[in-house]
């Protein structure tokens, strides 16, 4: 069983706070995309403590709409025999 080093999760929680996506992230470091949204969800508000310390505390959501754009934009007329 191989655990991530303290490092490297905390390079992607820190990538994240920066505003990079998931699948960026994990180009980056590595680390798969699902990983790393389980670690965001874990730590919740706690997130925060990862934020270097800027003086701006900007609001965290988990959300990612990239992907789910052409499902959403769905055309109203159908097209064919159905």
């Amino acid at each position: 069983m191989s655990r991530t080093p303290i490092d490297k999760r905390v390079e992607c929680i820190r990538l994240y706070l920066e505003g990079v996506g998931f699948r960026g992230i994990s180009r980056l470091t590595g680390v798969t995309h699902t990983t790393v949204m389980r670690w965001v969800e874990k730590l919740g508000d706690d997130i925060e403590k990862f934020r270097e310390d800027t003086g701006e505390i900007e609001p965290v959501s988990v959300m990612e709409l990239d992907e789910m754009w052409h499902f959403v934009q769905k055309k109203e007329t159908n097209v064919g025999s159905g």
